[in-house]
């Protein structure tokens, strides 16, 4: 779909802000009052975040106006875009499409523009690197989960369509016991007493994904990565891994 005129699109995510709370939100968590090309947009945009920061309502449009040191401006842009001839409420999906298209737009062109001068700096390559990186990251879609009363149709459709693929761990007597293996997309804890198995289980869980053609990866927050692969070493190798590296077997 095509985008819209910066201009217009400014002036609607504007009228959005000062009418529907739930894209104030929405907005004031991504956007910067920098991303906006007028400065009296920029302006509002700022003053309505911070507001709801605070408040956790929108300020009346007399509010916005009368907080500023050039009134008149802000009144005429605030009219503007209040008049303008679209409908927040019937075209909510589509002002959130076009105004996070916007978003990542701006969010990288105004990174680019800021690391300009510092590309040469080796010092300053990382910094520049993080800046990039968080512009491309900026999405308005954030997906917040389950409505349970409003998606219940769609709900009962995936669970009673859908044929859940399972992940196995391929220690067959274990994947017996939950069902062919852990369900995709979960998050699951194994607890013990110290040396009770859990990093051993791990390594071989992500042994057995690699010898079935997926990719694992293992985060390790007790041991050096030199440490844990010798765990792997010794499952590829079947030998003792002490012994392995004392002989060079």
């Amino acid at each position: 779909m095509e985008k819209l005129n910066s201009n217009f699109l400014e002036k609607i995510i504007l009228k959005g802000i000062l009418s529907n709370r739930d894209f104030l939100i929405l907005t004031s968590s991504v956007f910067e009052a920098e991303y906006f090309d007028d400065p009296n947009i920029s302006y509002a945009f700022k003053f309505c975040k911070d507001y709801v920061d605070e408040f956790n309502g929108i300020p009346s449009n007399d509010t916005v106006i009368n907080s500023s040191e050039n009134p008149d401006e802000i009144k005429s842009i605030i009219e503007q875009a209040v008049s303008t001839d679209f409908s927040i409420t019937e075209s909510y999906e589509f002002l959130l499409s076009q105004s996070n298209d916007y978003l990542k737009e701006k969010a990288l062109k105004l990174a680019i523009i800021e690391s300009v001068d510092e590309v040469e700096d080796p010092e300053k390559r990382n910094l520049i690197q993080q800046r990039i990186e968080q512009a491309l990251t900026k999405d308005i879609k954030i997906d917040l989960g389950l409505k349970y009363f409003e998606e219940m149709g769609d709900r009962l459709r995936r669970i009673f369509t859908t044929s859940e693929n399972r992940v196995p761990t391929y220690f067959h007597a274990f994947d017996e016991l939950i069902n062919g293996g852990f369900p995709p997309y979960t998050f699951n804890v194994f607890t013990a007493k110290i040396h009770g198995g859990k990093s051993n289980t791990m390594a071989n869980f992500a042994a057995r994904q690699v010898l079935n053609g997926k990719n694992a990866v293992v985060i390790s927050l007790e041991m050096s990565q030199d440490a844990f692969a010798q765990r792997f070493d010794g499952i590829y190798s079947g030998f003792d891994v002490n012994r392995m590296y004392l002989t060079g077997t």
